[in-house]
């Protein structure tokens, strides 16, 4: 759901989730490379996909700020959270 704060984020700012270390994108091989190289041992990923829905956009948002996108909710401007929260994106069915 990061892609929904694309058009509103100012110029230069990156998504960490989306393009760090640990992103979608990541292979289980690179994660667990990762957290060898931070002294675990042992290391075990398996990948799942878990479909996740929102009844509402306002559920989403109250389960976004207390995660790792609350940085993307703070790089936001204040004016601009409305159209945000209004983003067709959000509102397809398959997404909330």
């Amino acid at each position: 759901m990061g892609e929904a704060f694309l058009p509103y984020l100012p110029n230069g700012t990156r998504d960490a989730w989306a393009d760090g270390p640990l992103s979608p994108r990541s292979t289980d091989e690179q994660a667990a490379a990762l957290l060898t190289a931070a002294g675990f041992t042992c290391v075990q990923t398996i990948t799942r996909r878990l479909d996740t829905r929102f009844a509402t956009v306002g559920l989403w948002e109250a389960f976004s700020w207390p995660t790792g996108q609350r940085a993307m909710w703070l790089a936001v401007s204040e004016a601009d959270r409305p159209a945000l929260r209004a983003e067709p994106y959000l509102l397809r069915p398959e997404i909330l």
